[in-house]
């Protein structure tokens, strides 16, 4: 009996250091911020982790083998879906527009496999009681749900008093992702690669490739990041 315990005591240990050490090398992401593949990632790793401490029948060498190749493999993937916009959004999913203008979406909301109950809590959650006050709103991949409220319909804060009244903000658009341009979303803003083009010039770019993330803001001005930034001093962490 005490070697049984004992042999438990340290599956366990072995367990939970694979564990974290899967974990490490995975990455930090916090839950809310998390994936269907993050999700399906832990939860096998996981259950490979309750297989060391429970089950005696398979060899610690075998379950060991699984966790590192599994952990390979997820490691692999994100590595991969960083790189490739097409995998990332297979892996990690798109956000879907579920309501425009105070108009619910129905056909994106049943592609989301969301109902119109849960769609009104979820507002209801963010502050949001009427749904006609709402500019835009969109499923997340993460399952959140994030709102853009009709500039009549936002919170007045101090600058609103020392300022006269600002116009209809829109949702910033994307324009740039990982050196590719967003195509679609240029037409949809009414613009074309040739102004893209002239903007990119005004900012001293050649080329849209050496942009990694490029977004016109809901201000009308053209936000750039590019792959190589002009930065003085090394990034900090918080301990």
């Amino acid at each position: 009996m005490a070697f049984h315990l004992g042999d438990i005591v340290t599956r366990t240990f072995l367990g939970f250091g694979l564990l974290l050490l899967s974990a490490l090398v995975l990455g930090k992401k916090m839950i809310s911020q998390m994936s269907y593949f993050d999700f399906v990632t832990y939860i096998t790793l996981g259950s490979l982790t309750g297989a060391i401490i429970l089950d005696h029948h398979i060899s610690l060498a075998d379950l060991i083998l699984a966790i590192a190749a599994f952990s390979f493999i997820s490691f692999l993937t994100s590595v991969v879906s960083l790189k490739n916009r097409k995998v990332r959004k297979i892996i990690g999913g798109t956000a879907l527009e579920l309501i425009r203008e105070g108009k619910i979406l129905e056909e994106m909301l049943e592609q989301s496999r969301i109902s119109m109950e849960n769609l009104v809590s979820q507002l209801r959650l963010k502050g949001v009681f009427e749904i006609q006050t709402v500019k835009q709103a969109f499923l997340e991949p993460n399952g959140e749900l994030s709102v853009l409220l009709a500039a009549e319909a936002r919170p007045l804060t101090l600058g609103d008093y020392q300022r006269a009244p600002v116009p209809e903000e829109n949702l910033p658009v994307e324009l740039i992702i990982d050196g590719t341009v967003m195509t679609e979303k240029l037409v949809k803003a009414g613009l074309d690669l040739a102004w893209l083009l002239q903007e990119l010039d005004k900012h001293g770019v050649n080329d849209y490739k050496d942009i990694a993330y490029a977004v016109l803001t809901s201000k009308n001005k053209l936000y750039l990041d590019k792959y190589r930034d002009d930065l003085h001093g090394a990034p900090r962490t918080r301990g």
